[in-house]
């Protein structure tokens, strides 16, 4: 006759706990890995976006022989520019038939040089003024391009929501990297505006 088994031995406590720790540490390690990838996404679509914007840019001052003002109300179509200096405020994305939010959410901001909005004839010795700056540990800048050559600057706050280009700085000066800066920034030399107004057709005052 065979032996009778004894009754079955449950998990104790402590092995629960035991089995519970390395669930939620195999757990948090997948949640990481995911949200660094979908981080890693939203850079890359932001990039491209950024990039399509500033294309956009440029076709319409090929169109129009001046680029656009920046949105300040909000409804995607550029306001009045400032006559002389920059203008800061978000891209006009409803008039370039553009995204209205970058990955994040957020309006992508913008500020264009007077001299190239259509405040005066753009000519070839027409100037930029815009500052497209790197912070360095201890707050030190360093200058990314020569400002008369900026025309234009186009950037995401990033994740944090947060513009780096803010008050105490100009308005004519962005922040395009630095330590616990997370805003992605692209600009645009008069030179290479200048070159395609010439390629489509324009006759610029000298």
């Amino acid at each position: 006759m065979p032996a009778r088994s004894g009754p079955a031995r449950g998990f104790t406590l402590i092995e629960l706990a035991i089995v519970l720790l390395i669930l939620g540490v195999l757990g948090s390690g997948a949640f990481s890995a995911l949200s660094l990838q979908i981080e890693r996404s939203r850079l890359l679509e932001v990039h491209a976006q950024l990039h399509e914007a500033r294309e956009a840019l440029l076709n319409h001052a090929a169109a129009t022989g001046a680029l656009p003002c920046p949105d300040r109300s909000g409804d995607g179509e550029p306001d009045a520019c400032n006559a002389t200096g920059v203008t800061t405020g978000e891209l006009p994305w409803h008039l370039l038939g553009l995204p209205a939010r970058d990955p994040w959410g957020q309006p992508l901001r913008y500020t264009a040089h007077a001299a190239f909005t259509g405040a005066q004839p753009i000519a070839l010795a027409s100037l930029g003024g815009i500052e497209i700056l790197a912070l360095e540990a201890g707050g030190a800048t360093q200058s990314l391009a020569r400002p008369d050559a900026v025309v234009m600057a186009l950037w995401s706050v990033g994740a944090d929501g947060l513009s780096a280009t803010a008050p105490p700085l100009a308005a004519h000066r962005v922040v395009a990297r630095g330590p616990d800066v997370d805003d992605q920034a692209i600009w645009l030399s008069r030179f290479v505006l200048i070159g395609r107004m010439l390629e489509t057709g324009h006759v610029l005052l000298e």
